[in-house]
C-alpha cells in the first residue's frame, strides 16, 4: 500500500499512426511528448514517496497507466516510449480492440465505473464517432481534478453553418451539450492541418483540445494555423473570428429571396414552368482542403498546374481556392436558355440534366440572363460573396449552405454599396475583409491552412495577421 491516492492515466489511440505529430526539428513526435509529460507530471506529484525517480516512474507506468488501442502498432509505439525509461510496459493494463467495426461495443464506450485522472485521446475519425469518445472520456474523467487532451477532426468547433447538425445538435450529434459540459474548463485549443503527418486527406483540419476540470479559465489560449490569441469562449475557436459577429452577418443577409429558391433539381418530379428562364450550372459536392496535394508539394510549393485550382476576382485583383468560392455556380459555365447537361461519362457516354441555378423574374431570356450575370458578380467579385462561401461550407454536402446565400441580382453592387444595403456595421465589415485577406491565394495563413505547419512558420503567420 502507498500513502497516496492512486490515479489512472488513460491513453486512447486509434489511427494508423499512434503518435502522428512528427517534429522535424528533433525527430520526436509531438503527441509522444504529451504522453511523457503526463507521466512525468504524475511522477513529480508523488516522487517524495519513493527512494529514486526511476522507482517512481516504474510505479506510474506499471500501475497507473491504462491504454485502449485499436492496432498492435500502438502497443509497440507505447512500449518503445516506455522503454526509454528502462521499463517494460504492463501488457495487462493495455486493452486492444480486435476489430475496428467493434469499437462502439468495446468496454471503453460501455465503461461505467472506472474514473480517470488524466486521459489522452486520439479516437476514430469515421463519421462523428470521435464525439462519442469525447463524451465517454468526459464521463470517465474525474470531475474536480481530471485533465484530458484530445485530437480529432475540428468540425465540431469550426462549423458555422446555422443549419448544420454541429450547430443545432441532433439525437446523435451532441456538440452543443459537449461544449456546455466543458465550458470554463478548456485551457487551450489548437487548430492545424496535420494531413501530411497523418498521411490523410481530411476535408477539415484537426483540433487539439486541452481540458482541465481542476481550474476555471476566463479565456482560452487559441492557436489557429500558427496564429496565437486569447478568446472568450469555445464558440470563438473557429477559422473566422467572434461567432456573435458572424451570426450577426448571417442574420442580416437573410431575405425573402435566397439561393435555395433558385435551384433546378432534375431529380425532382414536379418541375416548374421555366419558359424564358436563364440557367447556369451549379456544383453539388464541394472539394476540400484535402485536395491540397494536387496544388502544393509537401513543402508548400505550388505545383505547375496550381492556376487551375484558383478563381480570379477581377474587381479586387485577388485569387481564391476554387472549392471555397464556386459552390453557388460554376464561374466558367455559360448562361443558357436551356438546362445545362452533365459532362459525358467516359465509360457509358451518359449525358443528362445537371443541377442548375435559374432565374425567371423577367419576361424574356435576355433580361433574366442579366440578372444571373449580376448574381455571378455578387458571388465572384464582392467581399460579402467571398465571405459567405468561405464561412458556410465545411462538409462535402453543399446543399444546406444554399439557404443562407442571398440571391442578390438586381444590379452589380460594389462592396461599399453592399455594406450599406445589408446594414453592416464596422465590426462586421472588418471581419468580412479580414477573412477575405486570410483566404486569398498569396496569404501565408492560407498556405499554412492548406499545407500544414512545415510550410509557413508561426512568426510569419502572426506577422501577417497582426498587420491586416
Amino acid at each position: 500500500m502507498y500513502p497516496f491516492k492512486k490515479k489512472i492515466i488513460g491513453d486512447v489511440g486509434y489511427n494508423d499512426y499512434p503518435f502522428p505529430f512528427g517534429d522535424s526539428k528533433n525527430g520526436k513526435p509531438r503527441f509522444m511528448k504529451t504522453f511523457e509529460v503526463l507521466i512525468e507530471t504524475r511522477v513529480n506529484e508523488i516522487l517524495n514517496f519513493f527512494e529514486t525517480r526511476e522507482e517512481c516512474q516504474r510505479y506510474v507506468i506499471e500501475n497507473e497507466l491504462r491504454m485502449y488501442l485499436t492496432d498492435e502498432s500502438f502497443y509497440k509505439a507505447d512500449a518503445l516510449t516506455v522503454r526509454n525509461y528502462g521499463i517494460h510496459l504492463n501488457r495487462q493494463n493495455t486493452f486492444t480492440f480486435t476489430k475496428k467495426e467493434d469499437i462502439t461495443k468495446h468496454e471503453f464506450l460501455n465503461q461505467k465505473e472506472m474514473e480517470f485522472d488524466n486521459i489522452i485521446q486520439n479516437p476514430p475519425y469515421n463519421g462523428i464517432l470521435h464525439l462519442s469518445f469525447l463524451e465517454k472520456g468526459l464521463d470517465m474523467l474525474n470531475k474536480t481534478t481530471g485533465k484530458m487532451i484530445i485530437i480529432e477532426p475540428a468540425t465540431w468547433l469550426l462549423d458555422l453553418n446555422p443549419n448544420s447538425d454541429y450547430v443545432k445538435g441532433t439525437k446523435s450529434n451532441h456538440t452543443p451539450q459537449i461544449k456546455q459540459r466543458i465550458s470554463g474548463h478548456v485551457k487551450s485549443v489548437t487548430i492545424e492541418n496535420f494531413n501530411n503527418e497523418f498521411g490523410t486527406t481530411n476535408t477539415v483540419p484537426f483540433s487539439i483540445v486541452e481540458i482541465d476540470f481542476s481550474q476555471k479559465f476566463k479565456t482560452i489560449k487559441f492557436k489557429c494555423f500558427g496564429y496565437e490569441t486569447d478568446v472568450q469562449n469555445l464558440d470563438d475557436c473557429n477559422l473566422i473570428g467572434k461567432r456573435s459577429v458572424i451570426e450577426g452577418i448571417l442574420n442580416k443577409v437573410k431575405s425573402d429571396d435566397m439561393l435555395d429558391m433558385h435551384i433546378y433539381d432534375p431529380s425532382k418530379k414536379n418541375k416548374p414552368d421555366l419558359t424564358n428562364a436563364a440557367f447556369i450550372k451549379t456544383v453539388k459536392i464541394m472539394k476540400s482542403v484535402g485536395y491540397a496535394s494536387k496544388v502544393y508539394t509537401k513543402k508548400g510549393i505550388e505545383k505547375p498546374n496550381a492556376d487551375t485550382y484558383f478563381i480570379k476576382d477581377e474587381v479586387h485583383s485577388t485569387q481564391y481556392f476554387q472549392p471555397y468560392v464556386e459552390l453557388c455556380v460554376e464561374k466558367q459555365a455559360s448562361i443558357s436558355d436551356k438546362v445545362p447537361m452533365k459532362d459525358s461519362e467516359k465509360n457509358g457516354g451518359y449525358e443528362g440534366e445537371s443541377m442548375a441555378v435559374y432565374v425567371k423574374e423577367r419576361n424574356s431570356f435576355e433580361e433574366n440572363k442579366i440578372l444571373l450575370e449580376n448574381f455571378k458578380h455578387f458571388v465572384f467579385n464582392t467581399n460579402v460573396g467571398h465571405f459567405l462561401n468561405i464561412v458556410l461550407p465545411l462538409d462535402q454536402n453543399a446543399g444546406p449552405k444554399r439557404s443562407s446565400i442571398p440571391f442578390i441580382c438586381d444590379k452589380k453592387y460594389s462592396d461599399t454599396e453592399l455594406y450599406k444595403k445589408l446594414r453592416l456595421n464596422s465590426e462586421e465589415i472588418s471581419i468580412i475583409e479580414t477573412t477575405c485577406k486570410k483566404f486569398e491565394r498569396n496569404s501565408p495563413w492560407f498556405k499554412r491552412y492548406m499545407c500544414g505547419p512545415d510550410s509557413v512558420s508561426d512568426k510569419e503567420v502572426n506577422n501577417f495577421i497582426n498587420n491586416l
